[in-house]
């Protein structure tokens, strides 16, 4: 395995590593990756998990850091925290939950970025800071739908982000079934 949580006497005999949560911003509740081979951490910031796991969850693997390539060579599922010099700038982006989505629209429209939060509750403010001052759609799966509105309609606020719900997937999803189903947009794609 390359990647690893770094233990707490890690943390302790590491006073340089982060270990502030990007999320609850508490001081010593946070676990860093640790790169196996650099023994170094993966990112210092973003990249690990908060030990208050009941109270905020926040966590991002390593898996979610590096950029994946369609086979056409095109822009495809990128996390949403992006590694500096991501080249994507000049580019639309766009979120979605699933890394799954992400890779199939990648194929479908690999003029944009597509970023993928990894989870419903990955949608907040600390996944979201490499995007600001950038146009982004936001395409939530059906049942999350009316908070991630919520969550964007607030960050634009707070944060000046530029998220949005384009009205034709809103209204497309805003239903019932939409919900009962657990429709995403690779679904409402691959039915065409």
């Amino acid at each position: 395995m390359r990647y690893r949580l770094a233990t707490y006497r890690e943390c302790k005999a590491h006073r340089e590593w982060n270990t502030t949560c990007p999320d609850c911003g508490r001081t010593g509740k946070f676990s860093p990756y640790i790169d196996t081979v650099t023994m170094r951490p993966v990112d210092d910031r973003t990249c690990g998990r908060c030990n208050r796991l009941s109270n905020c969850g926040y966590h991002l693997p390593p898996r979610m850091l590096a950029p994946l390539l369609s086979p056409q060579g095109g822009k495809t599922a990128m996390p949403v925290l992006l590694p500096h010099g991501g080249g994507w700038e000049g580019a639309g982006a766009a979120i979605v939950e699933s890394e799954k989505t992400a890779l199939i629209m990648s194929l479908v429209c690999p003029d944009r970025v597509w970023l993928a939060t990894g989870g419903k509750a990955n949608f907040k403010e600390s996944m979201l800071w490499p995007l600001l001052g950038h146009e982004v759609a936001v395409y939530p799966d059906a049942d999350a739908l009316h908070d991630w509105y919520a969550r964007a309609v607030e960050m634009n606020r707070r944060l000046g982000t530029r998220l949005h719900i384009p009205t034709w997937y809103y209204n497309l999803m805003d239903h019932d079934e939409a919900r009962r189903e657990g429709l995403d947009l690779a679904d409402v794609v691959l039915s065409f």
